[in-house]
């Protein structure tokens, strides 16, 4: 098997990273546990998951100008958030603008900003800390 790993490693900011992986996988008559299998159960618990299966949740993206877009995230009603935050994954974006409402409507505002030639597209990590989830979410 071989495929591309791309991630990002945030803390204050957001350092994007990708590598290149290949690995060998042993075919026999049975199936059998790996040795690395609750390694890769424990991870992919802790993998951002995409829009399409966060139920309720609404994504809306406006162009504001050709380099600048407004994206705007709203939790569906009754999901208890203690707190919103994007980090964009092109560090050819800047967050020029993030605003979090909380409350009875809560959602997250943020204007985003390319500082290279074309169009402001690309994806990012929206932090939701309702206990500390993770979504991967891209826009186009």
């Amino acid at each position: 098997l071989q495929g591309e790993v791309r991630w990002l490693a945030c803390r204050e900011i957001c350092v994007p990273g990708r590598q290149k992986v290949q690995l060998s996988v042993k075919v026999g008559q049975r199936p059998e546990a790996s040795a690395y299998a609750e390694t890769f159960r424990r991870f992919e618990a802790l993998a951002p998951l995409r829009p399409s299966v966060l139920s309720g949740w609404q994504f809306q993206v406006k162009a504001l100008a050709s380099h600048v877009r407004l994206l705007e995230v709203r939790p569906p009603r009754g999901e208890t958030v203690m707190g919103l935050e994007w980090f964009p994954e092109d560090p050819r974006l800047r967050v020029t603008g993030q605003t979090t409402e909380l409350g009875a409507v809560s959602r997250l505002r943020i204007v985003l900003e390319s500082l290279g030639d074309g169009p402001t597209t690309g994806s990012g990590v929206l932090q939701v800390q309702t206990p500390g989830r993770v979504f991967y979410v891209q826009f186009p």
